[in-house]
Parts: structure tokens; sequence; C-alpha cells
């Protein structure tokens, strides 16, 4: 996968039933185990506490976007129109592999 410029990649990890599944954290390497959901989230996500998370709830775990603002995000679901209430945003603690490790 080609990452933009200022661009990287986090695994957002996924735990519970399909239909109350909820992003639990973020890291960048890709867990071992578990439902996980590559996303581009912008460089600086590296350092955040914490990323935004827009998805859908259910069998797949649609993700739609990251970031770590929640504004650009909100915009996002608002053009999805009707659709829009299928859709939420979580925000979810960005871990460093050593932290997840323990």
């Amino acid at each position: 996968m080609t990452v933009a410029a200022g661009r990287t990649i986090l695994y957002v990890q996924f735990e519970g039933p399909p239909e109350s599944r909820r992003p639990v954290w973020a890291q960048p390497r890709a867990p071992r185990s578990g439902i996980k959901v590559r996303v581009v989230v912008e460089e600086k996500a590296l350092g955040a506490a914490r990323i935004f998370v827009l998805f859908r709830r259910g069998s797949g775990d649609m993700v739609l976007g990251g970031s770590v603002s929640r504004q650009g995000l909100e915009d996002a679901r608002y053009k999805l129109g009707s659709a829009a209430s299928e859709y939420v945003i979580a925000a979810v603690p960005v871990m460093r592999s050593l932290e997840r490790s323990r």
C-alpha cells in the first residue's frame, strides 16, 4: 500500500460481538491476533495520545477513516447523507508497540 506524504498507517484493534463491536486501540504495527483494520492517518498521529475513527458497526467493521481531528470525520459523516446515522466516530488511544506487549 502506497501512503501519501505526511500520512502513515495505524492498525485499529476491534473487540466485542458484531452488533456492538468497537475500536479499543490503535498502533503502528499490526497485532498478531484479533480483529484489526488498517487506516491511513496523519503522521502526527504517531505521537498523539488518541485518534478518531469513523466506522460502521457490524459484519466487517467498515472503517471509512481516521484522524487526529474529529471535525474532518464529522464532515465526512455528514456527506454520507441518510446513511450517516449508521456510522460512529470513536476516540481510541494510540499505543506504542511496547505498551501493548506488557
